[in-house]
């Protein structure tokens, strides 16, 4: 039941994510301090409950106002599995997702992310439901005229 409650969560994130538009623009890379660690621009993981699941709501109702922001948000991971027409899974169609509960864990946010290079699931990924940090630059992509959002060139942080 908790598998299912996660993939619809997922689901909806998606759908709430989705924007359709054909507006151009730019997306720069990620800036690097002296270490070469991606500099954060938005820490999503030192803000309070209430002030997580706002800030997530805005990047998701003003996205363009994030685009090009390295971001670093901690949440639950979790999948969304595209399908076709018939109901059936479409094997190369996964997207991955970090699910952020609201200060009273009743409702919660997500942010789709796409780590970098090309990490093979489920071996390069962590368990469905498990606690995970991620950076990745606040993105858009397009899909079937549609634009979609999510935090692009990511990586998993401690």
């Amino acid at each position: 039941m908790k598998k299912l409650f996660c993939l619809l969560l997922a689901a909806l994130l998606l759908c709430t994510l989705a924007a359709c538009g054909h507006e151009d623009t730019a997306q720069k890379p990620a800036a690097e301090d002296a270490e070469g660690a991606a500099v954060v621009d938005i820490d999503l993981t030192a803000l309070s409950g209430i002030m997580v699941y706002s800030e997530v709501n805005s990047m998701i109702s003003f996205p363009d106002n994030y685009i090009g922001k390295t971001v670093k948000m901690q949440g639950q991971f979790t999948i969304y599995q595209a399908t076709d027409e018939s109901g059936a899974f479409i094997p190369d169609k996964m997207f991955f997702a970090c699910m952020i509960a609201d200060a009273t864990a009743c409702c919660a946010q997500g942010l789709e992310f796409a780590l970098a290079g090309k990490p093979v699931y489920p071996d390069e990924y962590p368990e469905l439901g498990a606690e995970i940090t991620v950076v990745g630059t606040f993105e858009w992509y397009e899909e079937d005229g549609c634009r979609y959002y999510r935090l692009g060139n990511a990586s998993f942080v401690n």
